[in-house]
């Protein structure tokens, strides 16, 4: 591989696809700031954008023409501004208790979830928050050129600059430096035609942007105030013995009762866990809108014209061919659309004795979806995206709910450093929508439990913490108990 870099040549195919918003985690320590640490981590900041200029950039948006028209800027290192992008800031006050008081919009990240389009936005934003008696580290990327797994990357790789022991920075130079300028480079050049006809149901071309820079700007920070927060768990008992009773349904059909007319027709033989648990939340959220948006009556009327819609995050990196490296640090990730019918979710009066069918048959959906998205699938996608790369596209449709996968993104706990050492909790707080689901990253240990954020309407949410399945399988997280609601969701964490 040559040592020369590229020239940075914008957003790839895959970038185009993805909103015009902020992705974010945040670090939870319970450590005790002192100067060490800020120069750490200020250390570590500067010695990463010199092995990833990109994350020193701005992002660009021509709103005078017809289509949306992006650029991005990376200035010389030189002449990077740390402050612009790694901030500190005291909170003076202890950290527990911290969300029973007025938290601000942003108290954690000086970024917005929606960035202004009239103004350049940053590709990356750190902050570190120093409470009395613990810290929050928070970071926040654009989803127009970083998606959740390069987020981990970007963290996985900032934890090893500020560990100089064991020999963790020696590891560094393919991981962030060329091999990423190089992927990123090889997304915009290797489809130049499309392989085959394919017809796109989860995409939508059109002249004119679905959401304009600043509608979509206008309605995340609405739709912000309207949602409800919950972060909860599940054990992975649970998880396995549901996953369990899956199986045991695609051995014994018969086992569905009368729902043998909706098994999948292709033989299932594997579900992994994340088919079961998305297939779970799924079935829940279905209920509790259902349960709050019908009336008795309704309930009982045909539901064979309805359908709920589905979204799923799929990393794409193995997919394609050649493949992505997993450490890449750009977008990886494409979305993948499924609907079935309600009457599949909520048969009946709405209740079904072996809840284990519905999740069977949701999982077994989600899992022919998943292996249709294969490499020729997604290799023709960005090459017919390429092909249309002066008109926008956007995903289609409306999702009643939407779930990432984020316990793919491993390795967050590591050390920082002595002076900071590992982080206790790591959480997401992207709120911006009705009905999103976040899987968090995997904690330290095998039989660790799933830490799940969850975004609905008031009602819905409230409706979802009193259903008896819900609470059948999920609890309250133990560190960030209870709810939050409007802007705050956004930004706070719960204690």
């Amino acid at each position: 591989m040559s040592s020369v870099l590229p020239q940075f040549e914008g957003i790839s195919p895959i970038d185009s696809l993805l909103p015009f918003l902020y992705i974010r985690f945040q670090l939870y320590f319970p450590v005790i700031c002192n100067d060490d640490i800020v120069l750490a981590l200020n250390d570590g900041v500067q010695r990463l954008l010199q092995l990833s200029p990109v994350l020193s950039g701005y992002i660009h948006q021509d709103l005078q023409k017809s289509v949306l028209d992006e650029k991005i800027t990376i200035p010389n290192i030189e002449d990077v501004d740390i402050s612009q992008i790694f901030r500190v800031k005291r909170h003076e006050k202890p950290f527990k208790g911290f969300a029973q008081g007025q938290v601000s919009p942003n108290s954690l990240m000086f970024l917005d979830i929606a960035p202004d389009p009239t103004k350049p936005a940053p590709v990356l934003g750190i902050q570190l928050n120093i409470f009395l008696d613990s810290l929050v580290l928070a970071f926040s990327v654009t989803h127009r050129v970083i998606d959740a797994n390069g987020l981990g990357t970007l963290i996985r790789t900032l934890a090893h600059l500020c560990d100089d022991t064991g020999g963790k920075t020696t590891k560094l130079a393919t991981l962030s430096g060329p091999e990423q300028a190089y992927t990123r480079a090889a997304l915009s050049t290797i489809y130049p035609q499309a392989i085959v006809p394919i017809t796109l149901p989860q995409y939508v071309f059109t002249s004119i942007p679905d959401q304009s820079p600043e509608t979509m700007h206008k309605n995340a920070t609405k739709l912000a105030t309207l949602c409800v927060s919950r972060y909860v768990t599940i054990p992975t008992t649970k998880i396995l013995s549901l996953k369990k009773s899956c199986l045991d349904h695609a051995k014994h059909p018969h086992k569905c009762a009368d729902c043998d007319d909706r098994i999948p027709s292709a033989d299932i033989s594997w579900l992994s866990s994340n088919d079961v648990v998305s297939a779970l939340l799924w079935l829940c959220i279905t209920r509790a809108r259902f349960f709050t948006s019908q009336t008795t009556q309704e309930r009982t009327e045909d539901k064979s014209e309805k359908v709920s819609v589905f979204g799923m995050a799929v990393n794409v990196r193995h997919r394609l061919s050649p493949a992505l490296p997993a450490s890449y640090m750009g977008n990886g990730a494409l979305n993948l659309k499924l609907v079935r019918a309600l009457q599949d979710i909520i048969p009946g009066d709405g209740n079904e004795k072996d809840h284990a069918a519905i999740v069977f048959r949701l999982a077994c959906h989600i899992r022919q979806e998943l292996n249709t998205f294969d490499n020729d699938y997604v290799r023709s996608l960005l090459a017919v995206v390429q092909a249309h790369r002066s008109t926008p596209m956007r995903v289609g449709g409306h999702y009643d709910v939407c779930c990432s996968n984020l316990r793919g993104i491993d390795n967050l706990y590591e050390s920082f450093g002595s002076s900071l050492g590992r982080p206790a909790h790591v959480v997401t707080t992207d709120g911006y929508f009705d009905g999103g689901c976040y899987i968090l990253p995997k904690r330290i240990g095998k039989n660790a439990p799933w830490d799940i954020h969850l975004t609905l309407g008031e009602q819905a949410m409230e409706w979802l913490m009193r259903d008896s399945l819900f609470k059948e399988y999920f609890e309250d997280h133990p560190f960030l108990q209870g709810n939050i609601s409007g802007a705050d969701a956004l930004d706070g964490f719960l204690v």
